[in-house]
């Protein structure tokens, strides 16, 4: 469960660092971001530690390295991977609108 908490403040930490460096609009974007990936964070972690507690009762701790691999960690960060990537897309979309083009400057 420790492992789970500091994935989740890990979560939150690099998820305000990565999406603040865009740029200075879509602050929606930003915080929905946030919100999604933090409550997918919570909801699933807990339910995914819920389950693996019952299945490793009702059947084995033989199998736990097993559900470790399978639907641990590196699943956490698929998922913040895809997350990320919806974002920028929709922050591409903000820029590449008119209004976008305007703020954005390259040099």
């Amino acid at each position: 469960m420790l492992q789970e908490i500091g994935i989740w403040v890990m979560f939150f930490v690099m998820t305000v660092m990565v999406t603040g460096i865009i740029g200075d609009r879509g602050v929606i974007y930003k915080l929905l971001t946030l919100l999604a990936i933090m409550l997918y964070s919570i909801v699933f972690g807990t339910v995914r530690y819920v389950i693996f507690i019952w299945l490793l009762y009702r059947f084995s701790v033989i199998y736990m390295a097993f559900f470790y691999f399978m639907i641990g960690p590196m699943f956490d960060f698929l998922y913040l991977v895809m997350i990320y990537a919806v974002f920028v897309n929709r922050m591409i979309g903000v820029y590449d609108s008119r209004k976008g083009k305007e703020v954005w400057k390259w040099s």
